[in-house]
């Protein structure tokens, strides 16, 4: 709960360490039902605003990718073979103006042109998986 409460958010190795467990875990129970797991990577608005705990630039590698290990995740995703839809580099970091998509450009959920956005990018993703025509990112 801590680790991704507070702006100042920080993930350790034995928190990514127990990611992975879970990922592992989860995707062997999925499997074994005759399902598939994706994985839905959504930024939090922390990304976009220029908090002067994190000093980074939008849109690039920053002090707040560190923390919260966001490379990390993504390489532990793809070794364990895990479809991603990643949300903050598709829809998020390929928009005008990022900040716009959360209420008053300050709360933390999504308004409703980031939340059509997310689900439009989702289900077209997902028609794309059905018919086996994408190739993981």
């Amino acid at each position: 709960k801590n680790t991704f409460v507070s702006e100042r958010q920080n993930i350790d190795t034995n928190t990514l360490d127990l990611f992975e467990d879970i990922v592992k875990l989860s995707k062997k129970i999925i499997n074994k039902n005759g399902a598939r797991l994706i994985f839905v990577y959504l930024p939090t608005i922390e990304r976009y605003k220029k908090f002067k705990a994190y000093n980074f630039e939008i849109y690039r590698s920053s002090s707040l990718d560190k923390k919260l290990k966001y490379n990390e995740i993504i390489k532990i995703l793809m070794k364990l073979d895990i479809k991603i839809l990643n949300v903050k580099n598709d829809v998020f970091d390929n928009h005008y103006d990022a900040l716009s998509l959360f209420p008053q450009r300050r709360h933390h959920h999504y308004n409703v042109e980031g939340y059509n956005l997310i689900a439009n990018f989702i289900s077209k993703k997902l028609r794309l998986i059905r018919f086996n025509i994408w190739v993981l990112k």
